[in-house]
């Protein structure tokens, strides 16, 4: 399987070192120029999170534009796909260069990241420990103690390049809290994992949209090659196999 049959949450970022100060009727010009590049993008909203332009289908974002003081995210829900995304990202790219005149030596990093999520009425974090990383140390630190696991998050950062400029980040995101288990009654929240590459260095090196496509690149590859066959696949297996035999129980108790 490749990553678009998994129907994962889409998001690419551009973050600054410092609050690019932009007042009002600049940040309105910029979402006007956004909308006419994206016109599925019509609802303006002020968070407090900053403005942001989004699309809406059956009263869920699909498709957002945030624009913050040090960062301009776009994040892209199912059920459009991973080719959605992409496009509207590389529409999205040139505004923001021809718009937002921030120097590239004040780019922290452009990031492109997918989240996997599957939803899972158990213990999350013994999930994962017991089902991802059976063996491990980890794992086997945990045995015999009584108690359920409080927090197992594992997140692990990589350097794809010997210059550091390219990294991958790769975590396991989960979400049981004390309540759910002292009363035994989960409330099947999603089990996520959520992985991506950024450029951090040599952001000058090409235009923005240029950039954009080769993180994007570097991005699906690595979760194609390392993350679907491994964590993301074995996810779904476990969080499938959890609900259907939690189905069963419930079942039988009828």
């Amino acid at each position: 399987m490749e990553i678009g049959e998994y129907k994962p949450v889409f998001n690419t970022a551009l973050r600054f070192t410092k609050g690019v100060e932009l007042q009002p009727d600049e940040v309105k010009t910029f979402l006007a120029e956004a909308a006419k590049q994206i016109p599925e993008l019509s609802v303006y909203r002020q968070s407090e999170n900053g403005p942001n332009l989004a699309q809406m289908l059956a009263g869920e974002k699909v498709r957002e534009i945030l624009v913050g003081d040090k960062e301009i995210t776009l994040a892209v829900a199912p059920p459009l796909t991973v080719g959605d995304a992409d496009a509207t990202a590389r529409a999205l790219y040139p505004v923001i260069e021809s718009h937002i005149h921030v120097q590239p030596l004040f780019i922290e990093f452009l990031h492109v990241a997918f989240r996997f999520g599957f939803p899972f009425k158990g213990n999350h974090d013994s999930l994962v420990l017991n089902e991802l990383f059976a063996g491990s140390p980890f794992a086997l630190l945990a045995q015999g103690i009584q108690g359920a696991i409080r927090d197992f998050q594992p997140k692990m950062n990589l350097s794809l390049t010997k210059d550091h400029s390219l990294q991958a980040v790769v975590e396991v995101q989960t979400f049981t809290s004390r309540r759910e288990i002292e009363s035994g009654l989960y409330d099947g929240d999603e089990v996520r994992i959520v992985c991506g590459v950024a450029k951090v260095s040599g952001l000058a090196a090409l235009p923005l949209a240029a950039t954009y496509a080769a993180v994007y690149e570097e991005a699906v590859r690595f979760v194609n090659e390392r993350v679907l066959g491994t964590l993301v696949e074995k996810l779904r297996r476990v969080t499938e196999l959890g609900t259907a035999v939690a189905g069963d129980e419930r079942g039988a108790r009828k």
